[in-house]
């Protein structure tokens, strides 16, 4: 009679399927490939750098700002502090579920690699690499819905201050 814990968690999910006028939206999102990830081993194995990997915490919610109206209703037996039931929500961003969340959250992350002196594979949409001043590969990230597997030349200052940045 040994009574077991669970730990339960909740998770805002919104049905994309019932959305409306979702033809007219854009909803590719590249993800890494399997020769993505061999390219960011292999790289990582050459160049006896640590293989290394982060998973964003909400990433969906911290992607890019909508740009169209998205209402949803709080899930049944949720209440949330001023809004009347049965109410509906106007979402500021982007929400797992949702037709365009996969690509808010992408356009997202490549404009902060980007911002960050990061340049996207010709290859692949989804593969990110690095270079020092003198061109030198110094890093390469490959991201996977809302990870993100890399290998990096940690000495490197420039590396340092990238990741720093990457997870503000």
């Amino acid at each position: 009679d040994n009574p077991v814990e669970i730990e339960a968690k909740v998770r805002l999910v919104v049905r994309g399927d019932q959305e409306k006028n979702k033809e007219d939206l854009r909803r590719d999102s590249p993800t890494g490939s399997l020769l993505g990830a061999h390219a960011v081993t292999q790289t990582s194995a050459s160049q006896h750098w640590t293989l290394k990997s982060l998973d964003a915490t909400n990433a969906y919610f911290q992607g890019e700002k909508l740009i169209r109206d998205l209402f949803i209703r709080p899930p049944k037996g949720f209440q949330l502090p001023g809004v009347l039931p049965g109410s509906l929500i106007k979402a500021a961003r982007s929400i797992y579920g949702a037709v365009d969340g996969a690509r808010a959250w992408w356009s997202k992350v490549k404009g902060v690699f980007i911002s960050l002196g990061a340049m996207v594979s010709m290859v692949e949409s989804a593969f990110f690499y690095l270079k020092d001043g003198a061109g030198r590969l110094i890093g390469v990230f490959l991201l996977h819905v809302d990870d993100v597997l890399y290998a990096v030349d940690e000495s490197s200052p420039i590396v340092k201050k990238f990741m720093k940045r990457l997870k503000e």
